[in-house]
């Protein structure tokens, strides 16, 4: 199903109904109603960033839920794919100029972040390239007062890497077969970085560091990381040491381990900890 029928079979049932961005592929808006009321304190506008080849029906998931707890905020919501490594880094910002150009109009950072999985932090550092394109002067690129990291950031660990891009192939067959040729490009990709000595082939570090960046988000902004144990392709390690370095930088850090729930499953498994977490995230902002 094309994301176009997905969207058209999945909104009847949805409060809040998105439509496509005009020029941006994989991104989408949705503004409140004419009377929706404003959450007293609550963001004017959420940005959520889906994990890699997040399917519509399971995204609007979270962005009901954001309309049950903050009605009357505009909702953006951006998709990741496979496909992002085997686009020109170019093209890939060019995709989202157009939601460069609408934040520029909404013109607020009364903003709530909410990224999912290694494909919205990627997603998040492209629009920060496209915003730079569309105001070089503007720093933080995005502005906001509160980031959810949600299953991320991790590393550039080849067998996690090989579970997100297959993870959702059900025939073993054709999903066996599907590593292997990923493995194939993952190896040559890393290896043509080598060769052309870029400091970082997979771009993994390079992404970890520009989400620290205050010049990216910014560092008065409060970071909260929702992980587990359990998570098999972003290890709970890689995001302490993330959490660790935020630490250091004197970030407003608040870190939230749930412990045997899979990777980006953790609204699913405990809903009412983890709308319980993002709302004292953003209710920190005001000290409430």
């Amino acid at each position: 199903m094309s994301s176009r029928a997905a969207l058209k079979a999945a909104a009847p049932v949805l409060a809040r109904v998105f439509e496509k961005i005009p020029g941006a592929p994989e991104a989408y808006v949705s503004r409140p109603k004419e009377d929706a009321l404003p959450v007293k304190d609550g963001p004017d506008l959420i940005i959520l960033f889906g994990w890699m080849d997040g399917q519509l029906p399971h995204l609007f998931k979270y962005t009901e839920a954001y309309h049950k707890e903050y009605p009357g905020a505009t909702q953006i919501l951006i998709r990741s794919h496979g496909s992002f490594w085997w686009t020109s880094t170019s093209a890939s910002i060019q995709a989202l100029l157009p939601v460069a150009t609408l934040l520029q109009e909404l013109k607020t950072d009364n903003t709530l972040v909410h990224i999912a999985s290694n494909g919205g932090s990627f997603m998040l550092v492209t629009l920060a390239d496209a915003i730079a394109l569309t105001d070089p002067t503007k720093t933080p690129l995005v502005p906001c007062k509160a980031v959810i990291h949600d299953s991320n950031p991790g590393k550039d660990d080849l067998l996690p890497a090989l579970e997100a891009f297959t993870g959702g192939i059900k025939n073993p067959l054709i999903k066996l077969a599907a590593k292997g040729t990923l493995l194939t490009f993952l190896v040559t990709h890393a290896l043509w970085g080598m060769l052309m000595r870029k400091p970082d082939p997979t771009g993994f570090e390079t992404m970890r560091q520009r989400l620290l960046d205050p010049a990216v988000l910014p560092h008065t902004a409060v970071r909260t990381y929702i992980y587990s144990n359990a998570d098999r392709l972003v290890s709970h390690e890689a995001v302490e040491e993330h959490i660790a370095e935020a630490k250091r930088a004197g970030l407003d850090v608040v870190a939230e381990n749930f412990g045997e729930s899979l990777h980006v499953s953790h609204a699913r498994t405990d809903p009412p900890r983890y709308w319980d977490i993002v709302r004292r995230t953003w209710a920190r902002i005001s000290g409430h």
